[in-house]
């Protein structure tokens, strides 16, 4: 039996959940057991006809640039700058049939950065601003991906990947402003709200806490919209290359790249179609991350050694936090901590981010959340007769633990969602639907429980207390707009 025929065969369904949905039992029954569902005909409290291309600009209403990928080679998150571009353009060219652009997370860290630079240069100074100092400096570790995966937009990784199943909290935020006894500045009431409804989403449009989770901490809430033209199947290999040449190719749609994020993940699919390629945590050593892994949590959250692969890195907790910031939150609570600890890590950044640094100096690399696996590999079935037995033979030979790992196929409809756990790998395939071939996604990312208890889902108030703090932004945000 070849390997792609066994691949296929090790090919199981995750549990659907169709109509009414108590949030009690789906928090005892997936939540607490770590283990994914989908839901087909429960209310999602999106309103999905509003988020139509044809709909969304005059719906949301917002006027501000974004920032979106382009397309390079077989996908997206391959490292281009991206573009800025306002919804209605972006829309226009969607609708246009043009395919090369996706529309991804929108980092409030940018932007400051980019203010930044325009003063520096107008100071006439010199001095460059790095797009990244670490690896997972996500809300409190990086939440977020189907590109970061969509966009796991790894700071100090010098590279812009890309994933709607990348998560907030291990590599794209800055670390949760905890301080519960300062009053709210309108700078934080401004940041803390953009920060969890990624621009053009806003808190009109969107509950904060979706019903079916109402005791999870949301973390990030973004919107994914793109196209993909049916394409050839048919590919050119390259046996001269390490991947063959496949990048993120996947025959007939768009691929976010095999990777997992530091966040639970409940995505809507608004229009198109989605098929998730998942593996649990526990796989994780056998799929060739690039990253080396240190520790799977029991929550799945997975921690990556800081080393060669991935000199940025700061451990994280199980439920997502960094430990370093745990630490000067417990401080700011008078509670007694080892500062060596972040003294250390300080130092180690420091030095890594010098100028003269080997790692600056260095080519770009993913995530180390990310396979280097090509998505290819996992769909060889639908390549024709000749590049199937090519591939069969290079994941033989360079991924031999691949064909072995258990493996789950979702496939989304319109109005269809995901709840998909931290830690479980998943590539994500898009592709358009009946009507056109555009699709578009709504995700919320939750810090992940690590607590059996509905009530009380988190062992202590590290993320809690952050999002009161948030919550109340998103009031006074909502007064100020009225």
């Amino acid at each position: 039996m070849d390997t792609v025929k066994r691949r296929k065969q090790a090919s199981h369904e995750v549990a659907t959940i169709a109509g009414a949905c108590d949030a009690r039992q789906l928090f005892s029954r997936y939540v607490v057991r770590r283990q994914p569902v989908k839901f087909s005909g429960v209310d999602c409290e999106v309103e999905s006809e509003k988020f139509q291309i044809d709909k969304i600009v005059d719906y949301l209403g917002y006027d501000g640039a974004l920032k979106v990928e382009r397309r390079d080679a077989h996908g997206f998150g391959g490292g281009r700058q991206r573009q800025d571009m306002f919804l209605g353009e972006l829309v226009e060219k969607l609708r246009g049939g043009d395919d090369s652009y996706y529309l991804t997370t929108q980092y409030e860290r940018e932007e400051i950065e980019e203010g930044e630079e325009e003063e520096d240069e107008s100071e006439e100074e010199s001095e460059e601003i790095d797009e990244g100092d670490a690896e997972n400096s996500g809300i409190d570790n990086n939440i977020f991906g189907e590109n970061d995966a969509e966009d796991e937009d790894d700071e100090n990784n010098h590279s812009d990947e890309n994933d709607e199943n990348n998560s907030p909290s291990s590599s794209s935020l800055p670390a949760p402003l905890h301080d519960d006894y300062i009053d709210l500045s309108p700078e934080e009431v401004s940041y803390r709200v953009r920060e969890l409804f990624q621009p053009p989403l806003t808190p009109h449009k969107l509950p904060v806490s979706p019903s079916l989770f109402p005791t999870l901490v949301p973390q990030q809430i973004n919107l994914w919209m793109g196209r993909c033209n049916k394409r050839a199947s048919s590919v050119e290999l390259d046996e001269s290359r390490p991947d063959l040449g496949l990048g993120r190719y996947v025959p007939n749609g768009q691929s976010s790249g095999l990777h997992h994020d530091h966040a639970d993940n409940l995505y809507i699919l608004v229009s198109g179609r989605k098929r998730f390629t998942i593996f649990p945590p526990s796989s994780g050593p056998s799929l060739a991350t690039v990253g080396t892994i240190r520790t799977i949590y029991d929550t799945g959250v997975i921690d990556y050694e800081h080393d060669e692969k991935a000199p940025f890195w700061r451990h994280i907790r199980d439920d997502g936090a960094l430990e370093t910031e745990v630490l000067r939150w417990k401080s700011d609570r008078n509670e007694p901590i080892d500062e060596t600890v972040i003294l250390q890590e300080e130092e180690r950044l420091q030095q890594a981010s010098s100028p003269n640094s080997a790692i600056q100096n260095s080519p770009a690399s993913a995530p180390p959340s990310f396979s280097t696996i090509p998505p290819a590999l996992l769909h060889a079935d639908e390549l024709d007769e000749k590049n199937q037995k090519l591939v069969a033979a290079f994941a033989s030979k360079t991924y031999p633990e691949l064909s072995a790992v258990p493996r789950y196929t979702v496939w989304l409809q319109k109005g269809e969602m995901l709840y998909l756990p931290a830690g479980w790998f998943h590539e994500v395939t898009s592709f358009g639907d009946n009507e056109n071939d555009i699709h578009i996604a709504i995700n919320y990312w939750f810090a992940p429980p690590n607590a059996p208890s509905f009530d009380s889902p988190y062992k202590d108030n590290y993320w809690p207390s952050d999002f009161a703090r948030t919550r109340e932004a998103v009031s006074e945000w909502s007064l100020e707009e009225n």
